[in-house]
């Protein structure tokens, strides 16, 4: 879409059209980054395209929301709530390093 970012079109394509796009934030960038899933530092173009290749189209939607979701309640910037988290087995960013 011209005029808009990658990731405004994103929302609008998923959003609007119903179409398979995982929007990149902050959120989606921070915990797809402390999951391993992102190269740390990537540029946002490049962590879109990395989303878009590993998530499959029929759950790029759901995916973006949970993502999102868990990067706002759980995984947070400054303290994330490791302790709490469901994916803390899994994390290789995790605080607590215990299971």
């Amino acid at each position: 879409l011209p005029g808009v970012g990658r990731k405004t079109a994103a929302c609008v394509l998923c959003f609007s059209y119903d179409l398979p796009d995982v929007p990149v934030d902050t959120h989606v960038s921070r915990v797809a980054t402390r999951l391993g899933l992102l190269r740390p530092g990537a540029p946002f173009d490049e962590q879109h395209d990395e989303m878009a290749r590993i998530t499959p189209p029929e759950a790029a939607l759901e995916f973006h929301v949970n993502m999102l979701r868990h990067g706002r309640r759980t995984c947070h910037a400054r303290s994330p709530a490791c302790g709490e988290c469901t994916l803390r087995r899994i994390c290789p960013s995790r605080m607590d390093r215990s299971p």
